[in-house]
């Protein structure tokens, strides 16, 4: 329990380092990112592109993208935002009851919070799980670098206004990734079998090229 109460006073600590670096600038970037209706344009041009690629490599096989293909592959992002927003909200957080910074009873008194103190509850970041969540599914399916760097560095740029806004402390949003990735990773296992499954039954096209 020594060891638990430690670590928390750490988090404590690096989360007001964090939230004290600011300026107004900042302020406005930071709460643009944290905006759940920011990122909607992204997504957009996600869909636009699973909708308009030729074919998808999964599991080490080449596949037409037909409307079956894209409809698993966007269905298996939706269900990966359903899963952890549902569980992130209805059972960790309850169930962990952590106080967010600005109500937190030792630090309160330090921290900012430009963009409100949000509700009680902090572990885990919805922010930093949900983007998570969709920047491993969607990356495995499409397998390009320079977008797998790309929405990660997002998500790690959302992360990082929720603790500078002072809505969560820096351990909220690190395991909050953590449990986005791994659901991510898990509902991609998933989807890939069933495609592969509709692959054999060939509703979906296998390119032999």
């Amino acid at each position: 329990m020594e060891y638990l109460e430690n670590l928390q006073n750490l988090d404590r600590a690096v989360s007001v380092v964090v939230n004290g670096c600011h300026s107004e600038f900042w302020d406005s970037v930071m709460i643009f990112l944290s905006n759940k209706y920011a990122l909607i344009p992204f997504y957009v041009m996600i869909l636009l592109y699973v909708l308009g690629r030729k074919t998808f490599r999964i599991r080490r096989r080449e596949f037409f993208n037909g409307w079956m293909l894209s409809l698993m592959i966007v269905l298996a992002c939706v269900v990966t935002f359903f899963i952890i927003d549902m569980t992130g909200h209805d059972i960790i957080k309850p169930y962990f009851q952590r106080l967010r910074p600005g109500y937190d009873f030792y630090i309160w008194d330090q921290i900012r919070t430009p963009d409100g103190k949000g509700g009680a509850w902090s572990f885990v970041s919805n922010h930093a799980a949900n983007l998570a969540g969709l920047a491993m599914v969607s990356s495995l399916f499409i397998k390009r670098w320079r977008y797998t760097l790309l929405i990660f560095l997002l998500m790690i740029a959302v992360a990082y206004s929720r603790v500078y806004l002072g809505r969560h402390f820096l351990g909220d949003v690190i395991c909050g990734a953590i449990y986005g990735i791994v659901v991510g990773y898990i509902v991609y296992l998933i989807f890939s079998s069933i495609i592969l499954f509709l692959a054999r039954r060939r509703i979906i096209r296998e390119s032999r090229y």
